[in-house]
């Protein structure tokens, strides 16, 4: 029996967590695959609820664990996205695959790390997810959390040999949206891993220059004291011209770039 979103009662049990009512209904041989009306079986739905036992029964008795739902979401997708690791950790010892993409190219690791859920990532990651896989904008995993500003999943990715300098469609570096949403730490981590500190985004602006532009003055300070570039210029402006809202900004160029005068007359 169905009610008008296509929902089972084996789904909504599931879905609330009603374990004595799901065993029940398997041992009346209910189809423990059948979708609803937005493709998603018991098995998503307990998944991304944290239902653990409920997740054990419904593998136990055959559920596909690799069954795409809403947007091809996996059930390990939304465990991942909703940081359930001890269901993520039943997920995969019965066989789900890691780097399955949903309908936007994004993985469970990249979610993970979005999300900042540090256990999850560890897992994925000793699971062989793959840490460079992009999603359809081009994002990986390093970049959502270099977006977001997550230091602790950002080391981890790196531990793991996550290219640190891996562009999306758009030309953004990691570096580049880090300085622009003003994560110190991140910007910091990024450069000691090697960053490329002077690369032109499609916007044709630097990490420099956007961290100049946009008021961030430890960044600044960072990217200074890293020899980026102080000649970076959008369409024709000078970084000068960025900071002319920002005293302070203003001052620390014109004072590097004195400075890298000096040295240069006295390397002449």
């Amino acid at each position: 029996m169905r009610v008008n979103d296509g929902n089972t009662a084996l789904y909504a049990a599931a879905e609330f967590g009603q374990e004595k009512v799901v065993l029940l209904l398997l041992s009346a041989g209910a189809n423990v695959n059948e979708i609803n009306n937005n493709s998603k079986t018991p098995l998503y739905i307990a998944a991304q609820n944290g239902h653990q036992k409920i997740v054990f029964m419904l593998i136990s008795s055959g559920a596909n664990v690799n069954q795409p739902g809403n947007y091809g979401k996996t059930p390990l997708y939304v465990a991942a996205e909703n940081g359930h690791e001890d269901i993520l950790l039943e997920l995969i010892s019965n066989g789900a695959k890691v780097n399955q993409p949903e309908d936007y190219g994004r993985t469970a690791l990249y979610i993970a790390a979005e999300k900042n859920h540090r256990a999850v990532v560890s897992i994925l990651i000793r699971a062989k997810a793959k840490v460079n896989q992009a999603g359809n904008y081009g994002r990986t995993p390093l970049f959502a959390a270099a977006n977001k500003g997550h230091i602790d999943i950002l080391s981890m990715l790196i531990s793991s040999k996550a290219n640190v300098n891996k562009l999306d469609n758009t030309k953004n570096s990691p570096l580049y949206v880090a300085a622009s949403c003003g994560h110190k730490e991140v910007v910091s981590l990024l450069i000691s891993s090697k960053a490329n500190l002077n690369h032109v985004s499609k916007n044709r602006k630097t990490p420099l220059y956007v961290a100049v532009e946009s008021g961030h003055k430890d960044i600044v300070s960072l990217l200074i004291s890293a020899k980026a570039s102080l000649k970076s210029t959008y369409f024709g402006n000078t970084l000068e011209y960025a900071a002319r809202y920002n005293r302070d900004i203003q001052e620390m160029i014109i004072s590097a770039k004195a400075k890298a005068e000096t040295v240069n007359q006295v390397n002449d």
